[in-house]
């Protein structure tokens, strides 16, 4: 008997047709044929059909998400499945039962929330997942038929899955995170002398920005008039960085007040900054000086008013004309213009209207020309303000009700503090 196949078994299939011209035949069944012939002794087989990212929610700051896990069994039942999770980007895990699966059909596992940091306009969510489970063989749980088992049943078995998912954020631009400074290298210049003009842009959105700055410069002329010098350009700045970028050297020939102004527009919104750089001629150089500050009362009382003497010296060679401004707390109380000699000393008075408390106070001084300030100097102190005890304190002045022709006359005055601290009267 001739036999064909590549492997040989025990069961053996004969051909059973007479028809003319046949000669029944025996051979060895394929693997494939044997496998169909014997469907009780099939491998039960896990598959991982979907790993997917389920993103809850999503902000400026943090994503949060689930993974879900979907299984299939195939040729026969699995038992013991279990899950175990390894997320990257949160270094976070977590696990699972799916305890039995019947052949042919399918479960699904879902994972804790993770929340994730996020520090740009994307993050990419990684990590694997770990399945194991048991291969069922022979017949099928409720069947009663006997086979042959597999050595590789009731073997644990293991499956990685790798997932990944990148989930872009809609973050939108704070335009208050947005800072446009436009900076120069001098702010007391004498006519030959030349400046670098910079702007610094500080992002600290969550994302990057890209836009456009201007800068204007007007440069003052021999014949008292102005030429205005212009530049733009592209820029861009990534998240929580700050960038600073050269423009341009002016060279001042002249003297004269030069004005800059300048803007960054980045699509949401807008920023600008400009100033005034005061230019002199080389025989008037020099600079204005804050030299003191002193204020009286030396305590003063809430409700009082307190004078502010300020003694300011120049060294320009020339008069100036001045201003001064006071800051309490950071708010503007109080300014005053004037005028100071050439290398003279001068003081000015500034005024406050005391509350009681602790005060921080800074006195600004600026040189006028043309109508505009530049900053010259500053000073700044503290000052403490006493309550005001006055309504805590009773007096009262006893006299004799009667005193005779020529006789002296002797009244009491007392006075009551009911402060918790004591006074001076």
């Amino acid at each position: 008997m001739q036999s064909r196949g590549g492997s040989s078994s025990s069961l053996q299939v004969t051909g059973t047709k007479t028809s003319v011209g046949y000669t029944p035949t025996s051979r060895t069944p394929t693997e494939i044929e044997l496998e169909a012939l014997t469907p009780d002794n099939n491998e039960g087989k896990l598959t991982v059909s979907d790993v997917s990212v389920i993103v809850d929610s999503k902000s400026s700051n943090s994503v949060r998400y689930r993974i879900k896990v979907t299984v299939e069994a195939e040729n026969n039942a699995v038992s013991d499945v279990s899950v175990h999770l390894t997320d990257d980007t949160t270094g976070g895990s977590d696990s699972g039962s799916l305890g039995n699966i019947y052949g042919g059909s399918s479960t699904s596992w879902t994972s804790r929330e993770f929340t994730a940091s996020v520090t740009g306009d994307s993050i990419n969510i990684h990590g694997s997942v770990s399945i194991t489970y048991t291969p069922s063989c022979g017949p099928a749980p409720t069947a009663t038929r006997g086979g042959t088992v597999p050595a590789t049943c009731n073997v644990p078995h293991t499956i990685i899955e790798l997932y990944s998912k990148t989930v872009r954020i809609n973050t939108p631009i704070d335009p208050s995170k947005v800072h446009f400074t436009i900076q120069h290298s001098k702010t007391h210049v004498t006519a030959g002398e030349s400046v670098d003009f910079s702007i610094i842009i500080t992002n600290d959105n969550n994302k990057g920005i890209s836009g456009s700055y201007s800068l204007q410069i007007s440069v003052p002329q021999p014949n008292g008039d102005y030429e205005w010098a212009s530049y733009n350009d592209h820029v861009s700045v990534p998240a929580h960085k700050t960038k600073t970028l050269h423009v341009t050297t002016i060279n001042y020939g002249s003297p004269g007040t030069s004005e800059y102004h300048g803007t960054f527009d980045f699509g949401v919104s807008s920023k600008g900054d400009q100033g005034y750089i005061t230019v002199t001629s080389s025989g008037s150089s020099g600079s204005l000086r804050i030299e003191s500050v002193t204020y009286k009362p030396s305590v003063p009382r809430d409700g009082s008013l307190v004078n502010f003497t300020v003694k300011v010296k120049s060294s320009y060679s020339l008069s100036r004309s001045v201003g001064l401004e006071l800051y309490v707390d950071g708010k503007e109380v109080y300014l005053v213009n004037g005028s100071i000699g050439a290398n003279s000393e001068k003081s000015f008075t500034l005024r406050w209207l005391a509350q009681a408390g602790e005060h921080s106070y800074t006195v600004k001084l600026y040189s006028v020309s043309n109508g505009r300030k530049n900053e010259e100097d500053e000073e700044s102190g503290s000052v403490s303000v006493a309550k005001d005890l006055s309504s805590k304190i009773n007096m009262e002045v006893k006299c004799p009700s009667r005193v005779g022709l020529g006789d002296s006359l002797e009244c009491l005055l007392q006075v009551k503090n009911n402060n918790s601290e004591t006074i001076e009267v």
